[in-house]
């Protein structure tokens, strides 16, 4: 039976013990007899052994991440802190000079130990295990002795935490609990026939292997499934002996290659994060990239994979700060309507002293309110309280003083209110530009603006973790070209549309934006050219694309000349006001993206036609 494998996109599996053994075994090759240069610790996660070998220096990454935890060679470049944390320097201490003597690893097991030899304070040699633990939420770094007694970990666990295994200074080291499971090597033919038929019968194989065998996670089954030529969903009372016979044909090769280090590793870049594997990966779809060494696959994979996560993490942070901020601006605004509200008073107060003054006769003095006829209403009769402790025109004069002081807090409220809305405008159209991230360099411009703005602190969810190379230039705004060759360019976030709108546009290209919706700015560079109507559609098509209303059908889009777009005197980033507009319904289409095929602006515009019929 055919095999229908091939899912978009994937779900970022862990290191299983299949990869894992792979890389111990590649370590055992390639650390043997370096020498310790160097321990650092650039956070809290990650620790770098510099080691060298004859003509090479060799970095190694031990990482406890909880979502990226791992261990292998990198090329990558880290920052470190000013002062090392403590577990740096013991390590430093005890590592110091020394040299790699072993590295091990217990079958299919995601413990890695390392053997170092060194001096002890006295001169003598001494050795220590370094022991990487690589197991998720619960990985650790753990520092023993050649008595195994433990001198310290990257991270403590107290009895109250893990009343099975302390893991603290000056306790006896005890492995993480074994998986208890078969050891592939150890299944022939017969014991492998018997694991699949002493299964219930609906089980699947794939599930049976990642559950009952070391080292097979999901994915590794999966591969076995798909590698045995068999249906993904094919359950055990599905299999007969030929399929019971494929399948361990597929698991033996999995296994072997590992044993032998013929491996084939392989990375596939998903919509998300790479997916990655000892083999060519067939149960996954996406671009294939082939290694020469598994250490450089996990190096490839894991720094897209630490992109993808810090970059989540980042836009959860900045979109967490700006919902913040527009509860606070909401709040603040709601009080100003209310002064806003209670100042309209102020009017009321006028007429009562004018009523007052003009009809001070009618006033008898002690009273403390008095009936007068209100002229600006059809002579409609009014009641005004007075102060029977002064004279009528004083009781005038005061309401004149009431009316003076109501108007300025009118019109001081007017314009707190007016900020406000201002500002929460302003915070929503940031808002929108999160939402439409795609890239941590588009994170970090939005980032950078909202510390200029105030709202941030400096550094607040930047990561320091890695040494620049280079000053990285801003991103460039989005640029398309339209069926009829005209270049369009569309804004990021609201410094790129200050930039397009204010700097790069001319007076005659157009300008689009999503009618009272938070969105990009978008510019139709048309070098004094009419543009056709089709391009019109497109550039409202990318508006609306690039807006809030992404997902809603007949999203107005209003277009006019550049020359007819100002921005206020100290407007904020993004934010301007135009005039001389029309509008567009359209609905956006994903589609569009890749047909007028969105890149990085690159030298000069292009040419439009000549004729062209589109206007504003």
């Amino acid at each position: 039976m055919g095999a229908s494998f091939g899912l978009k996109g994937g779900m970022n599996m862990p290191i299983d013990g299949l990869v894992f053994t792979a890389i111990a075994q590649e370590l055992g090759r390639l650390l043997k007899s370096a020498r310790v240069q160097g321990v650092f610790q650039p956070s809290p996660h990650d620790l770098i052994l510099q080691m060298r070998q004859p003509g090479e220096t060799l970095r190694l990454l031990i990482s406890i991440d909880p979502v990226l935890a791992r261990v292998h060679l990198t090329e990558e470049e880290f920052e470190n802190p000013l002062s090392p944390p403590p577990f740096c320097l013991l390590l430093r201490k005890h590592l110091l000079p020394g040299r790699v003597v072993d590295v091990r690893q217990a079958p299919f097991e995601r413990v890695l130990e390392i053997i170092f030899e060194g001096l002890d304070d006295a001169g003598d040699r001494t050795r220590r295990r370094l022991i990487a633990e690589v197991m998720g939420r619960h990985s650790n770094v753990v520092l023993v002795d050649e008595e195994g007694t433990i001198l310290d970990a990257m991270r403590r666990v107290p009895g109250d935490v893990n009343r099975h295994r302390e893991v603290l200074p000056n306790r006896p080291y005890t492995p993480p609990p074994s998986q208890d499971r078969l050891i592939p090597s150890a299944l022939g033919p017969e014991e492998f026939d018997r694991l699949i038929r002493l299964v219930p019968s609906g089980a699947r194989p794939a599930k049976v292997l990642s559950e009952r065998v070391a080292g097979f996670s999901p994915l590794a089954g999966r591969e076995v499934v798909a590698r045995a030529g068999l249906e993904p969903d094919i359950c055990r009372d599905q299999l007969g002996a030929g399929e019971i016979e494929a399948l361990f044909r597929a698991f033996s090769g999995v296994v072997r290659a590992v044993e032998t280090g013929s491996l084939d590793p392989c990375a596939i870049e998903t919509d998300e994060a790479p997916e990655f594997w000892i083999l060519p990966l067939q149960t996954i779809a996406g671009r294939s990239k082939r290694f020469d060494s598994m250490n450089r696959l996990l190096d490839w994979t894991y720094r897209r994979r630490a992109a993808a996560e810090r970059f989540q993490r980042t836009k959860k942070a900045l979109s967490s700060l700006v919902d913040q901020h527009l509860r606070r601006v909401a709040r603040k605004s709601e009080l100003q309507r209310q002064e806003v509200e209670a100042a309209k008073l102020a009017e009321e107060y006028r007429v009562a002293g004018d009523l007052l003054t003009s009809y001070l006769h009618l006033v008898p003095p002690g009273t403390s309110s008095v009936e007068l006829p209100n002229f600006y209403d059809g002579e409609r009769p009014v009641v005004i309280a007075l102060d029977p402790r002064e004279s009528p025109a004083a009781n005038a004069q005061r309401y004149y003083r009431k009316y003076q002081k109501a108007k300025k807090t009118m019109e001081k409220a007017k314009e707190h209110l007016e900020a406000s809305l201002a500002e929460l405008e302003y915070l929503e159209s940031v808002k929108t530009a999160l939402l439409l991230c795609e890239a941590i360099s588009e994170l970090e411009e939005i980032e950078a603006e909202l510390e200029k703005g105030g709202y941030i602190e400096k550094s607040l969810t930047h990561e320091r973790r890695r040494k620049p190379s280079a000053r990285r230039e801003a991103p460039a705004p989005l640029a398309f070209t339209s069926s009829d060759g005209f270049r369009v360019l569309v804004g990021r976030n609201n410094r790129q549309n200050d930039l397009l709108t204010m700097e790069i546009a001319k007076g005659d290209d157009l300008w689009l934006h999503t009618k009272e919706i938070p969105g990009a700015h978008v510019i139709v560079q048309t070098r004094g050219k009419s543009v056709p109507e089709q391009t019109l559609v497109e550039a409202a098509m990318l508006a609306a694309y690039y807006s809030r209303a992404r997902d809603s059908a007949n999203v107005p889009v209003d277009y006019t000349f550049r020359r007819h777009v100002r921005k206020p005197r100290g407007a904020r980033p993004g934010m301007v006001i135009y005039d001389h507009q029309r509008t567009l319904f359209v609905t956006p289409d994903p589609g569009l993206i890749s047909r007028l095929g969105s890149a990085f602006p690159d030298e000069g515009p292009a040419n439009g036609p000549e004729t062209g019929t589109g206007r504003p």
